[in-house]
């Protein structure tokens, strides 16, 4: 008997954190990809250079530092 009661209470659970986790999900994943690419921009703003090809892409490098190159 205590095995039902412990099985519904986990079920009702699982049940009511359903449309919590469908909305909190993606945006969990998206704020984790956000930071990625925040600290990858970061990192490229420092990083030091002589040439364009020693950038990532889409950065330039300009006086030895690497910035987003404009459009």
């Amino acid at each position: 008997m205590m095995k039902r009661v412990g099985k519904t209470t986990l079920t009702a659970f699982t049940v009511a954190l359903s449309p919590l986790m469908i909305v909190a999900w993606p945006l969990l994943i998206g704020a984790g990809a956000g930071v990625s690419l925040f600290q990858s921009w970061k990192r490229a703003e420092k990083a030091a250079c002589s040439i364009d090809a020693d950038c990532p892409p889409g950065f330039v490098c300009v006086n030895g530092r690497c910035v987003p190159e404009q459009a």
